[in-house]
């Protein structure tokens, strides 16, 4: 989900030294689940002058590549569009990438060669096999990630890459909606798949994987569930050369799909009890933390993630955001796209480095892992 907001924005000239520095920058920013997170600030002709498509800029201690600059001379306006800079991973085809029995270093060093990118934090320890005829540097980086049942995030500043395990603190923290949460907007989605049948190559079809937790945690038996709540998704992909591999994102693709998507909207000033104590130390919350939400709605506490932090030079206009965590995610390492956010907009600057995670893995096909399960 795209934000936005008002922040410095550092321009660099061709030599990577700062032209100037933007300051109350209008920006957007597009954090996507492939990486390819784009940036887009506005500015007036004279503050964007000598800046062209190819240069960089600095956002938030995250560097992006200019990719086109458009301006109205009318409106006496710029509008600067940029690419974080791993997107140039996208770009990067890997032929013949066929990890064999790999170590995590060597196959994240392996698929950068010959670039700016370099390793950084790892903590994976499985090796495998793999076989690409032909993949995209930033594609291998995921499926790596998702192999190690790890997350995959950017120094984009430094160009580092890194596949480590759980980030973040657990907290216990609530936030309650209906006391703490007040004048906010609540929007639900309902689970939209709760099985899968999957076909993999040769036409060869595979047990159906099913996931009713959500239901189950709502009182209903899982035959209940089957009956009233059966939502089937029948997935054919011939690339698939294992069971395993394909049962496996089948059942990815049901910790979120299977799962409610709810999401909440509140004020800074939302976040005081009742009794005017302020019961949160919101300022200590970064990115990967978890908090709890209780919906009196629905009667259940749920589980959240800080997955995103927006700060802006007017306080009251910075925003967290948590996402709600199934159960089925929320006590594991292999954490895909949530399913549900909770937006806030917090009195107190909170800042952290951006990180983006490995979703399902649609590369780890004909992967035969071998060593740790």
């Amino acid at each position: 989900m795209p934000t936005n907001g008002t922040a410095p924005v550092a321009l660099l000239d061709w030599e990577l030294e700062p032209i100037r520095v933007v300051q109350d920058a209008e920006w957007v920013l597009d954090d996507r689940d492939d990486s390819t997170n784009e940036l887009r600030v506005t500015t007036t002709l004279e503050q964007a002058d000598g800046v062209n498509s190819e240069q960089e800029l600095i956002f938030k201690g995250r560097r992006f590549g200019i990719r086109k600059v458009h301006r109205d001379r009318v409106a006496d306006r710029a509008v600067i569009t940029a690419d974080e800079v791993q997107a140039e991973l996208a770009e990067l085809k890997l032929v013949d990438y066929r990890p064999d029995n790999w170590t995590l270093n060597r196959a994240i060093d392996e698929a950068v060669s010959g670039t700016r990118w370099t390793r950084g934090e790892t903590t994976g320890i499985r090796e495998g096999r793999a076989d690409f005829d032909e993949i995209t540097a930033l594609d291998a980086l995921h499926f790596l990630a998702r192999h190690q049942d790890a997350q995959l995030w950017f120094d984009s500043l430094r160009r580092r890459i890194n596949i480590t395990g759980t980030r973040g603190t657990d907290h216990e923290y609530v936030f309650t909606y209906g006391r703490q949460l007040e004048n906010i907007e609540k929007v639900e989605r309902k689970p939209v798949t709760t099985v899968i049948y999957p076909t993999m190559a040769d036409d060869v079809a595979l047990d159906p994987v099913e996931d009713y937790g959500y239901y189950h945690s709502r009182g209903l038996s899982i035959a209940e569930a089957r009956a009233r709540f059966r939502k089937e998704d029948h997935w054919a992909d011939n690339d698939y050369e294992f069971a395993a591999n394909m049962q496996r994102d089948a059942a990815a693709r049901l910790a979120v799909e299977a799962y409610p998507q709810i999401t909440y909207t509140l004020t800074a000033a939302a976040t005081k009890p009742i009794d005017g104590q302020d019961d949160f130390d919101l300022a200590e919350l970064q990115l990967g933390d978890r908090v709890y939400v209780w919906d009196n709605d629905i009667d259940a506490r749920l589980r959240a993630e800080v997955t995103a932090v927006t700060t802006s030079s007017d306080a009251s206009e910075n925003r967290l955001v948590l996402s709600y965590l199934p159960p089925s995610l929320s006590t594991g390492t292999n954490r895909g796209s949530s399913s549900a956010t909770l937006v806030a907009h917090l009195m107190a600057a909170v800042a952290a480095p951006a990180r983006s995670r490995a979703p399902p893995c649609r590369f780890s096909r004909r992967w035969a892992p071998t060593g740790s399960p």
